[in-house]
């Protein structure tokens, strides 16, 4: 079993999709199938941040458990994972105006 301190990798604010990509090339380069992702010390997760890491983490064959999640990263992860299943909504409103091109 290997543990990997996010905040040692990543630091205490992730941001980018990137980053987590790179996270998840280096974990499926590990011999070991069994991870311990360590979230000590790590403050926040931006939306596209915590898609990317769920998508990556379903996508792998290792066995991934995640350790140490604040509540903030916690709650943007559940947030996201609630979205999946959500109905999308559109405020796209058409008007029933006249369109004037112009040659």
């Amino acid at each position: 079993m290997v543990k990997i301190k996010i905040y040692s990798r990543l630091g205490q604010n992730l941001v980018t999709r990137s980053s987590i990509e790179e996270l998840f090339r280096f974990i499926n380069a590990l011999d070991e199938l069994n991870i311990i992702l360590d979230f000590e010390k790590v403050q926040f997760i931006s939306r596209s941040c915590a898609d990317e890491y769920i998508k990556q983490k379903n996508r792998t064959k290792k066995k991934i458990n995640d350790i140490n999640i604040g509540s903030n990263v916690e709650k943007m992860l559940n947030f996201v994972i609630n979205s999946y299943n959500a109905p999308r909504k559109t405020n796209f409103r058409m008007e029933s105006k006249s369109i004037l091109l112009l040659a």
